[in-house]
């Protein structure tokens, strides 16, 4: 059984106090208080490796400042739907990204940032608008939401007080929190910054701190998860969700465990570190879909139940998923009704239209022929 200790740094004096007590008594010792310099909290494992214990991201899992530990994530609308939106900057910071449909079918991505990563956001986008769901996914996080607008669908929502938003249609932000760049087209060169949104934050007051009964949708694994045992366990060393227009897909590094995107026939690059986006996990989450009119917008059942798969360290199993309401965590467990675990890391989720879901595919090894869109 493994047990905690608790391991006491003592001052330079107080060691060699206690060294002195061990030699030939001439005189009595000065006696010296010891005060602790550090504390350390470790837990014995076989190997006698520490093994951290203090408090993580909800978003990663990964360890996080304790003054960040309860503050609320920030999330971005960032167009995925067509060529020159890329490449993006700022996706490789993103503790969960999501990706959905969007009109005519391409994705559009929200990203989703822990607030201790703020300080460190030189520059994220291009911010597009959002859509209904998408503010759904956020609300679920008890996320401040940033977006350059939205479909006439969610304006009502968009301009409630239900949600904490910072969208470049209202004068304030447009000169607060965005900017333009002249190197981006017109409809893909607004980007923002860790310090704007910070800036915007502050300006509203919005509250940074979750409420007291927040409760995150992931659950993460103090071991390392591995599927192999699970039920209906498949190979997945590429992974490919099945969109149509960008045509993305996952491959499986072995040597670090991290899955690598591809899309439009390429590797996603962010464009603030000019190398490939990684993730750790990856949820397919297959939701109803419907077009709302002749535009093509569309609707994402975001509160209901519905299938998926969990896919980590190259391996996937089917999933379920549940969400009672839009300010509730969606919970996802495995076949046998278990909550599942997720390794530490970023994850991916793509939300998948449940009318094609027959186009996802999990493969052993990578094709030869390179993806390219139509």
């Amino acid at each position: 059984m493994k047990k905690s200790t608790v391991v006491w740094v003592l001052c330079l004096t107080a060691s060699i106090a206690l060294l002195a007590g061990c030699g030939k008594k001439e005189e009595e010792p000065e006696v010296v208080e010891e005060t602790p310099v550090a504390e350390v909290v470790v837990q014995e494992s076989a190997d006698a490796t520490p093994v951290y214990t203090g408090p993580v991201s909800y978003l990663t899992g990964l360890p996080i400042d304790e003054k960040y530990e309860n503050y609320r994530p920030v999330a971005v609308m960032i167009p995925n739907d067509e060529k020159s939106a890329m490449p993006q900057l700022g996706l490789s910071q993103a503790g969960v990204i999501y990706e959905a449909l969007v009109e005519g079918y391409g994705t559009r991505l929200m990203a989703i940032f822990d607030y201790a990563e703020l300080e460190d956001l030189e520059k994220v986008g291009p911010v597009r608008s959002t859509r209904l769901y998408f503010a759904y996914f956020s609300t679920q996080w008890d996320c401040i939401i940033c977006h350059y607008g939205q479909a006439i669908y969610a304006s009502q929502y968009m301009n409630s007080d239900a949600i904490d938003n910072l969208t470049g249609l209202r004068y304030v932000e447009e000169n607060i929190v965005y900017y333009k760049d002249s190197d981006r087209p017109s409809a893909n060169n607004d980007f923002t910054s860790g310090e704007r949104i910070l800036d915007g934050i502050e300006y509203y007051e919005y509250r940074t701190e979750h409420f007291k009964d927040f409760e995150p949708s992931f659950t993460f694994a103090s071991d390392e998860v591995v599927l192999d045992h699970a039920s209906g366990v498949v190979t997945a060393n590429v992974v490919k969700p099945g969109f149509a227009v960008n045509k993305p897909y996952f491959v499986y590094n072995d040597e670090d465990g991290l899955y690598y995107r591809y899309q439009y026939g390429d590797e996603h690059i962010d464009g603030n570190t000019g190398d490939i986006l990684t993730c750790k996990n990856i949820i397919i989450q297959i939701c109803r879909t419907e077009t709302l009119d002749e535009k093509g917008y569309l609707y994402v059942e975001t509160e209901e139940t519905g299938s998926g798969y969990y896919i980590t360290n190259g391996k996937a199993i089917p999933i379920f998923w549940e969400n009672d309401g839009q300010y509730l965590p969606t919970t996802y467990v495995d076949e046998n009704g278990n909550e599942i675990e997720l390794n530490p890391g970023t994850t991916w989720i793509c939300v998948v239209d449940y009318d094609y879901a027959n186009k996802i595919e999990f493969l052993e090894k990578e094709e030869t022929t390179s993806e390219t869109d139509d």
